[in-house]
């Protein structure tokens, strides 16, 4: 009988380590997402502007992202600075972010800065 109990206890535990693993994946990368669904979430948002007029057709693009697995291992630069050297910007228009994520599994967070 203890035997039966000790190997629910530990099944439980198990279980609850499993699953908070899981969760707390789903909520560790929802860095600055406006909106986050718990199965999947695909979202772009803006981050910053610079007022002032711009060609948009003309504009150079940069990005830079960094991934989560099961929100236990996270790498990348996903920094501004990063996104301008990608694009070769020398000044900042405006600033996006792009967030994926499918069940807590795998997320995604780039930055997209548009400049000249």
């Amino acid at each position: 009988m203890i035997k039966h109990i000790q190997s629910i206890v530990f099944q439980s535990s198990i279980a609850i380590l499993l699953l908070s693993v899981l969760f707390t994946g789903c909520g560790a990368f929802s860095t600055g997402s406006p909106v986050v669904g718990i199965v999947a979430t695909n979202v772009q948002a803006p981050v910053a502007v610079n007022p002032g007029e711009f060609d948009i057709q003309r504009l150079k693009v940069g990005s830079s992202s960094a991934t989560s697995i099961f929100g236990l291992i996270a790498a990348g630069d996903a920094s501004i600075r990063a996104a301008v050297v990608d694009g070769g910007i020398s000044e900042i228009y405006f600033v996006d972010s792009e967030i994926s994520g499918f069940l807590g599994i795998f997320a995604t967070y780039t930055v997209v800065v548009y400049g000249r």
